[in-house]
C-alpha cells in the first residue's frame, strides 16, 4: 500500500508568528490518515536538510472496522517507542511497517483486490482492460 506524505504549508497572514509548522503527515490513496511525525521543534526545511532537530516520534493510525469500533472513533493513534534520527528514516520505516500490517489500514482498503498485471509487459494496472499495451486485445 502506497502512502503519500504531505507537509503543512508555510504560515502566512497577519498573525503568522503565532503559528507553527507541523511535521509531515501521511495519507492513503483514498485520503484517509495513515501516519504522523512529531518533534519537539517546529518543522523548518533548512533544519531538516542540516539535520538540526531533536529525535522524531512516529505515530500510525489504527483503523477499526464497524464491528470493532462500537462507540469508539474510526481510528486511534499508536505511537512507536523507537525514536528516529532522520526524517527519511521515519518515513521509510512507516511505509514498510504499514505494508506489513494491513490490519491497520482503513476498512475500505483492506479488501481491495491486487492490481492485475498485463500478460504482455508485466506492468501492474488497476484493471487489465485499462492496459495501453499495443498487443493487448480489448474484450
Amino acid at each position: 500500500m502506497k502512502i503519500k506524505w504531505k507537509v503543512d504549508p508555510v504560515p502566512t497572514g497577519r498573525f503568522r508568528s503565532f503559528s507553527t509548522r507541523a511535521w509531515p503527515d501521511a495519507e492513503y490513496e483514498n485520503g484517509d490518515t495513515a501516519a504522523h511525525i512529531i518533534c519537539e521543534k517546529e518543522y523548518v526545511p533548512a533544519d531538516v536538510r542540516s539535520g538540526n532537530y531533536p529525535p522524531l516520534t512516529l505515530r500510525v493510525a489504527k483503523w477499526y472496522t464497524k464491528e470493532e469500533r462500537g462507540d469508539r472513533a474510526a481510528f486511534e493513534w499508536m505511537r512507536f517507542k523507537r525514536k528516529f534520527t532522520t526524517l527519511k528514516e521515519a518515513k521509510q520505516f512507516a511505509g514498510e511497517w504499514l505494508n506489513r500490517h494491513p490490519e491497520y489500514w482503513p476498512e475500505s482498503l483492506r479488501n481491495k483486490p491486487e492490481p492485475t498485471p498485463c500478460p504482455y509487459c508485466g506492468k501492474r494496472w488497476i484493471h487489465a482492460d485499462n492496459c495501453k499495451h499495443p498487443n493487448w486485445k480489448r474484450r
